[in-house]
């Protein structure tokens, strides 16, 4: 095999090397692309299902009752606490009557204070409960409202993501144009200098000399 004929051979083949060579490597990146991608949704809904968890914790009970029961303190001390200022400015003033009192009279003055301060109190514990409970209610509401647009916003962006992510994926599995077109125009011109070589290595004749001294009919064979 002649120089010219192994040169031609070679570049044919170096060509189809070349174009495996860039659909391999666009294989390649698209199935990276592709798990980049599945990573980004599972971390969408990773997030979602801990703010969807989050959520339902707030309905536990123990959790729940401690919640309430801050609640139901904080509007029983503003609620009471009118009332104990007022208590106290009273037992400031002294007597409310002039001039010299009995002991039973300060007794039975201070003794209904005291129960003016634990009719308030127990007043103020009652309508602490029942706000503490709608105050709870009210809570949970908001919080699952806000629980429920953060899982729509991650949604949002799950979507946007994945739908960037497909053009993405597409364009990675698209083999370098580059190399496609040099190792197209490689095994082309490999291809046709072997054609070229082999027409001109087919003989004119298959016999050359003379037939002196040899018996029988002799005629040159063609090669069509």
């Amino acid at each position: 095999m002649d120089p010219f004929t192994i040169a031609a051979l070679v570049a044919a083949v170096s060509g189809a090397a070349i174009q495996q060579q860039a659909t391999q490597s666009a294989a390649r990146r698209q199935q990276s692309a592709i798990q980049d991608a599945n990573a980004r949704q599972q971390e969408y809904q990773r997030q979602a299902e801990g703010v969807a968890t989050r959520a339902a914790q707030d309905f536990g009970g123990e959790q729940r009752q401690e919640r309430q029961v801050t609640a139901e303190q904080a509007i029983t001390e503003v609620l009471a606490q009118p009332v104990q200022q007022a208590a106290t400015a009273a037992a400031g003033a002294g007597p409310r009557v002039q001039g010299a009192v009995s002991n039973d009279y300060v007794t039975g003055s201070a003794n209904a204070q005291a129960r003016e301060m634990a009719s308030a109190q127990a007043l103020a514990q009652l309508f602490g409960r029942i706000g503490g409970a709608s105050r709870l209610r009210q809570d949970e509401s908001i919080n699952l409202t806000d629980a429920g647009n953060q899982i729509d916003r991650l949604g949002n962006y799950s979507r946007g993501r994945l739908a960037a992510d497909q053009v993405g994926i597409q364009q990675a599995g698209i083999p370098n144009g580059g190399a496609m077109l040099g190792g197209t125009l490689l095994q082309a011109g490999g291809t046709a200098a072997l054609a070229g070589g082999l027409g001109k290595a087919a003989p004119g004749g298959a016999w050359s000399g003379n037939t002196t001294g040899m018996t029988g009919s002799w005629a040159p064979v063609r090669i069509a």
